[in-house]
């Protein structure tokens, strides 16, 4: 019947999965699929693995419920299940995944079965096999074997139960079994069934978790195995390769295999698919590279075999360890060169990353490479960025600092830039470079700004001075250069107006002819700093005077000089720089104020014939006469012939224009022709010959001419234009060549010649020439003043003349040393036919000049003497002689004794020396070059090394020994090699508690050999004790700070209270707070989510709570040192602001905070104490037990007194006024209500329906608690049928929700103060004038426990507090009038009701 049933179940699925959800996944001959009643099921090789296909079933557990899945979905409670069927790759096998989510906020407890019906194709009871190790079972008819596996292995989460089995037990065990079947042989031998589960296993909140299992199907064939030969016995780091190598079998002959891995059952990766064993292992190999998304800890790794009948081997499981890196990648680096450069600097960076390795390194450009030797240029100063990153993502920002290189030239500062005119100047140079340095500098003194030809030698300093001292406006110019080779640009500096030449004298006239005065034009110029002034002095000799004028501050003056006879005229001149002249003496100037005197000396009363002789004579005294006129003719003294009667003026003037005349008269003389004819004589006259009438006034104006290369001759009068004829040395023609010649003037009258008288002599002069462009050829100095000359021009001679001149060959300068000099040279000869006729101007001395140079001067053979190396760069100099000097020179060298070599080290090396010093009188005729550097070469060689240290003996302080050198001359760095003491065990540098031995090493350094040095026992020692103590107290309750002085702090319920520890040293030693331990006071509580409490470390034990923050094991760096301020033990005023302004502590002092909040609530007046002790360790972290003397400081207590604010709110009324609003009559009624009491009012009952009550409330707030109170606000509610009104009501308003509110407290309450407020309320009674007005008023202040009883606790109400009061008034009608209302009232009522009754039954009932 069963198998029926399954038959009818079985048709009945198959025609409903038309209608279902299906979901097929192939694979080979593999086939899953959902089910609709059951979850799903899996065929194989047209085999079913459930009887009937029934399919498996699948429940879902939920903190204990359980529910039933149907179609591969479900859900229960907030937990959603969806299976997912995939086919695997390794032939005929689907996973069977369970995917779960919980939707709750909350973690669950879940569970997943599976069970179901098996058979392999239609044998429901073929047998079972429990796989090794409890990995699952197979089912096999022996053609087709049926697998399931639920453990170790790949795509599977190892289930917590399965159970093979008797068919009936299958539901019964999907929770419960343990990898085995029921042991029901028999009776499973007629139906099968199995079951898997994974139970109790948690989720949180909105977690997802996968749950898988194999389910396999397929023909019958031996699986094949598989073998790990690989070790993975060491930590991987993401991107790291790991190797993977093993064998595979398979016995089945034919057999292809495929070799699969995967990584904590992720994506399963193929090796290889064309294994074929054969019976016979193969091996087979890869690698993977560890995932950068992987964890840190231990990971699986599976590899199976499958083979092509869809068979796989058992997995073979291997765990290796991915380690944390969190260290990134380091890196060395050298840079090439090392030294200063101009040039680029080549970076070497080697990149190790020891864990993960090296993935990248970002490039300072941005550039992005995967190399770890990386080459990088820096071409500029800087720090260089190298960002390395390994396969983990660890980064590290890995700076290179280049600052060697360099572009900058020296910075040169000169001082003064520049001048105004002196006689000369020292200019201050400094030459800056900070980075290479300065390696020279040079200048040069020009007239211009352009940049100079010839330089100083170079000057290696970085300072000096020039001095500037010669004319006139001069420009200093100077180039530095650095030791990598920068030159500045010329760097000028001017002008510097030096001027060191007095005032040049113009005077005019230099002389003067004799004169009766002097007029003398004297102008000063010059050329640099300007004339200041003169003064002069007149004298008869050139002898310096002794008396001058005052100073003159004219620049053009005269200078009259106007007292006889020869006179010299005296001037000195000084400029504005103090230059002055020598005495410029220009005379003689020749003064004459007497006139002349004239004698007529001979016979004017004896008469003579055709002529008298008469001797004129002019005189004068001093100056002589000048010109001697007669009748405005010039005549010389002596005789003169008169052939003329008449009267004669006579004038004579001296050289100084003095003049004297005078008048004579001749009447004695008688007449002769001069023709030669006879004329009459008679008288003094006589009478005219027309001969001498032709030529009648005929004289001579001029007998003399200068050679011009023409005729020439003598220039007369001739105003009767008679004929001439002109006799020279009796020849008549006239002469061109220079001579004194004899002429004769006749007159020709009808064709004759005649005597006229007029004869004399007649010259012609030469005629003076000049010869220009005769040149001096200048020279180097070569000790003699000899010159060579050549050129010269003839200037002036007639053209077609025949001169030529004959021109020495050498002249002599006027000196031999280096200048500018006048030349003199031998007389210049004029040769040629003409030369007679002319005379040369000989040049003028100073015409020629000369210019003789500075002689170039060295000095060779100089050297540094050879030595052994000693640190020092200074060596002797030795050798040297002049090379150049002319012989016989006086010049003397003085060279330093000793130089500098440019380094202290062996080798040979150039020598800087200072400058050599020339002296002596021909000095100047030489320009010295200084030897340039590297002329003068030293050879240095090596010194035995010697190396001496030692090493003191210590207390243990953490730090490494620190030996050191007592004597070293090597350069090389001393290596130490340290020993345990008396040993030869060599151990790392030692800085803990023991006996060590150390020997120093230096290695040569080219300077000296390697060396060893001695050998220093040392002991480091136990540290000095510490002596940890505590100071505690309450620093801050909720936020204000409190003070020594306010100690022990007030407190309340619900504070926040703040404790500070302060943990000191007061011992010789460093040490730590091991512990800091702290009871919780009774009262109150310790806040676990504090943020200071977690910042500070606490941790909740008990009572108490406890933190080792500052010990030796959470911070090496919390150690404490010892006392060094002497304010560290002033608590005078300890507050929190005071402290925060004391400079900052060493950590001699730290601080501890520690928040506790008061749970104590009651009206008690208690002191809540906090123990506080504190444990120590030393500087090693030993712990160090207190001496008796500083247990005490162990040990400290904080004290808090508990107080309490407690107000009470006291209400009553005071008056009521009543108002009839009809007659306007107004009442007045004083009261005193007690707390508690109902105050009752009687009113008439005339116009009560028009009465207005204004009742007075007296509200008192008192403050019977221990603590000042502060207080929010006075609430009071308002009675129905009452009104509020401001007026009368100072402070009260209405608040939001109609309740009246007061709120005007301008300060605390103190303890056992009162506050009393007035409130007036207005009601208007009704017409039955009765009233029951009940005013209710509470008290609100934050601080007030009741109120935190009430918030705290909400159980309580304010009413039943004493921040509560209640004020209650009945009004009613006078006694009498009251009852017959009461009575009317009555009655009325009754008569409603009997109406009413009646009414009901007549017209409803």
């Amino acid at each position: 019947m069963k198998k029926y049933i399954k038959i009818f179940i079985t048709f009945f699925l198959i025609a409903t999965l038309i209608f279902i959800y299906e979901k097929e996944i192939y694979a080979d001959t593999m086939d899953a699929y959902f089910m609709s009643e059951s979850n799903f099921n899996i065929w194989g090789e047209g085999v079913q693995t459930t009887f009937g296909d029934h399919g498996y079933d699948t429940v879902l557990s939920v903190d204990g419920s359980e529910t039933n899945i149907k179609n591969g979905t479900g859900s229960l409670d907030g937990v959603t299940i969806k299976t997912n069927l995939n086919n695997i790759s390794e032939g005929n096998y689907a996973k069977v995944e369970y995917e779960i989510r919980n939707t709750n906020n909350y973690a669950v407890t879940i569970g997943i079965a599976t069970y179901a019906d098996i058979q392999i194709d239609d044998n429901d009871y073929a047998p079972i096999e429990n796989l090794s190790g409890n990995r699952g079972f197979t089912m096999s008819d022996g053609n087709h074997i049926f697998r399931f596996i639920g453990r170790d292995s790949y795509g599977v989460t190892d289930v917590d139960t399965y159970w093979f089995g008797t068919y009936n037990d299958r539901e019964a065990n999907k929770w419960n079994a343990s990898y085995t079947y029921d042991g029901n042989g028999g009776n499973r031998d007629l139906d099968s069934g199995m079951a898997y589960s994974w139970k109790n296993r948690s989720i949180g909140p909105g977690e997802t978790q996968k749950y898988s299992a194999i389910i396999g199907v397929g023909k019958l064939n031996t699986p094949p195995t598989i073998n790990v030969t690989s070790s993975f016995d060491k930590a991987y780091y993401p991107t790291q390769t790991v190797k993977v190598t093993g064998t595979v079998n398979d016995i089945d002959v034919g057999d292809v295999l495929t070799v699969k891995y995967a990584i904590d059952s992720g994506a399963e990766i193929t090796i290889g698919n064309n294994y074929r064993p054969n019976g016979n292992a193969v091996p087979f190999n890869t690698s993977f590279v560890i995932p950068t998304s992987i964890s840190t800890g231990q990971h699986m790794i599976q590899l199976w075999a499958a083979d092509d009948k869809g068979n796989m081997s058992v997995p073979v499981t291997v765990y290796f360890n991915v380690g944390s890196d969190t260290t990134p990648p380091d890196a060395t680096h050298q840079i090439t060169p090392s030294s200063w450069t101009k040039g680029n600097v080549d970076i070497a960076l080697k990149v190790t990353d020891s864990q993960s390795g090296v993935k990248n390194v970002t490039l300072p450009n941005g550039q992005v490479v995967t190399t770890t030797n990386i080459n990088f240029t820096a071409t500029n100063n800087g720090n260089y960025k190298f960002i390395l990153v390994d396969n983990v993502g660890n980064s590290r920002d890995y700076i290179v600092t280049i600052n060697n290189i360099d572009r900058t030239v020296p910075t040169i500062t000169v001082n003064p830039k520049n001048s105004n005119w002196v006689q000369e100047i020292e200019v201050k140079i400094d030459i800056l470079d900070n980075q290479s340095g300065v390696k020279y500098y040079k200048y040069a003194v020009t007239d211009s700004k352009d940049t100079p030809t010839t330089w100083s030698e170079n000057i290696a300093s970085v300072n000096g001075k020039v001095t500037i001292d010669t004319e006139t406006e001069k420009y200093l110019h100077i180039i530095a250069e650095d030791n990598v080779g920068n030159i500045t640009s010329d760097n000028v500096t001017g002008p510097y107006h030096i001027d060191k030449t007095a005032p040049s004298i113009s005077v005019n006239p230099k002389t003067s002819d004799w004169a009766r005065e002097t007029q003398v034009q004297v102008s000063f110029t010059d050329g640099g700093a300007g004339f200041k002034h003169y003064k002069y002095a007149i004298t008869d000799n050139k002898n310096l005077p002794t008396t001058w004028s005052e100073n003159i501050a004219k620049a053009n003056d005269t200078i009259t000089i106007n007292t006889e006879t020869e006179k010299y005229l005296h001037i000195i001149a000084e400029d504005n720089v103090g230059n002055i002249t020598s005495d410029n003496v220009t005379g003689p100037y020749l003064i004459d104020r007497t006139n002349p005197t004239i004698q007529v000396i001979g016979d004017l009363q004896t008469i003579v014939v055709d002529e008298l002789t008469l001797d004129l004579e002019a005189n004068d005294v001093p100056s002589g006469v000048a010109t001697f006129k007669m009748d405005g003719e010039v005549i010389f003294n002596g005789n003169h012939t008169f052939n003329k009667n008449g009267k004669h003026t006579l004038e004579a003037v001296d050289k100084a224009g003095n003049t004297y005349s005078t008048e004579f008269e001749i009447t004695n003389i008688y007449y002769e022709c001069d023709a030669g004819l006879e004329h009459p004589i008679y008288s003094s006259t006589y009478d005219s010959c027309p001969i001498c009438e032709a030529y009648k006034g005929l004289k001579v104006t001029d007998a003399a001419d200068i050679y011009n290369s023409e005729k020439q001759g003598v220039k007369y009068e001739n105003p009767r234009n008679a004929e001439i004829v002109e006799y020279y040395d009796g020849i008549k023609e006239n002469p061109e060549n220079v001579k004194e010649y004899e002429y004769e003037l006749k007159v020709v009258y009808e064709g004759n010649e005649y005597k006229t008288g007029v004869w004399g002599k007649y010259t012609i002069t030469p005629k003076i020439i000049t010869i220009e462009d005769i040149i001096a050829t200048n020279k180097v100095y070569n000790g003699n003043t000899t010159v060579v000359i050549s050129g010269g021009r003839l200037i002036g001679v007639c053209e077609g003349d025949n001169l030529y001149f004959e021109l020495p060959l050498t002249g002599e300068a006027e000196s031999k040393n280096v200048g500018q000099w006048k030349v003199s040279i031998a007389e210049i000869k004029l040769i040629g036919e003409d030369a007679p006729n002319y005379i040369l101007k000989h040049p003028e001395y100073g015409d020629i000049m000369v210019e003789i140079t500075s002689r170039p001067l060295r000095i060779i053979n100089l050297s540094g003497k050879n030595r052994i190396y000693n640190k020092e760069t200074t060596v002797e100099i030795i050798g040297g002689e002049f090379d150049n000097l002319v012989e016989g020179d006086d010049v003397v060298a003085t060279i330093p004794k000793t130089g500098e070599a440019e380094s202290p080290d062996t080798g040979t090396w150039r020598v800087a020396i200072e400058e050599i010093v020339l002296s002596g009188k021909d000095v100047g005729n030489y320009t010295f070059t200084q030897p340039e550097y590297g002329e003068i070469m030293v050879t240095i060689s090596k010194e035995t090394g010697i190396l001496v240290i030692g090493c003191e003996s210590k207390k243990y302080d953490r730090e490494l020994i620190e030996p050191y050198v007592v004597e070293k001359n090597t350069t090389s760095e001393v290596i130490y090699k340290y020993y345990k003491a008396g040993t030869d065990e060599e151990i790392e540098r030692p800085y803990d508690i023991g006996k060590y031995d150390v020997v120093g090493y230096a290695e040569t350094d080219g300077n000296y050999t390697e060396v060893e040095s001695n050998k220093v026992t040392f002991e480091i020692k136990k540290p000095d004790p510490p002596s940890i103590g505590i100071e505690s107290r309450v620093v801050k309750v909720n936020e204000k700070t409190v003070t020594i002085e306010e100690q022990p702090a007030p407190i309340q319920y619900g504070d926040i209270v703040t404790i500070q520890i302060r943990i000191k040293n007061n011992g010789l030693g460093s040490g730590y707070a091991k512990k800091v331990t702290s009871t919780i006071a009774d009262g109150m509580e310790y806040i676990e989510d504090n943020e200071i409490n977690k910042a500070n470390g606490w941790k909740l034990d008990g009572k108490k709570v406890t933190t080792s923050k500052y010990s030796y094991e959470t911070d090496i760096n919390n150690e404490l040192y010892p006392k060094r301020y002497e304010y560290e033990e002033n608590h005078e005023e300890d507050t929190e602001e005071k402290e925060e302004e004391k400079p900052e502590l060493n950590t001699g002092v730290q601080k501890l905070q520690l928040v506790l909040k008061v749970a104590k609530n009651d009206k008690t007046h208690d002191k809540l104490l906090s123990q506080i002790v504190v444990e120590q360790q030393d500087k090693r972290g030993d712990t160090v037990e207190y001496t008796k003397e500083d247990e005490e400081t162990s040990k400290n207590r904080v004290e808090m007194q508990y107080t309490y604010t407690d107000l009470q709110i006291e209400k009553r009324i005071t008056q009521i006024i009543t108002t009839d609003k009809t007659s306007n009559t107004i009442k007045k009624y004083d009261l005193y209500q007690e707390p508690g009491n109902i105050v009752k009012l009687d009113l008439p009952s005339k116009n009560i329906g028009n009465t207005k009550l204004d009742i007075i409330y007296e509200i008192k707030v008192t403050n019977i608690g221990d603590y000042n109170a502060e207080i929010d606000q006075i609430i009071d509610l308002l009675p129905n049928g009452a009104n509020f009104s401001k007026e009368g009501n100072e402070g009260w308003y209405v608040g939001e929700n109609g309740h009246i509110i007061y709120d005007n407290f301008q300060e605390y309450l103190r303890p056992n103060e009162e506050k009393v407020v007035k409130l007036k309320l207005i009601y208007d009674l009704d017409e039955g004038g009765m009233a029951q007005i009940e005013n209710d008023a509470y008290v609100l202040a934050t601080k007030d426990i009741d109120e935190k009883i009430i918030t705290d606790e909400g159980n309580i109400k304010i009413e039943e507090t004493n921040n509560y009061a209640r004020s209650e008034l009945i009004v009613s009608i006078i006694t009498g009038e009251t009852i017959l209302i009461y009575v009317t009232v009555i009655l009325g009522g009754m008569l409603i009701i009997v109406v009413g009754i009646s009414l009901i039954k007549k017209y409803i009932l």
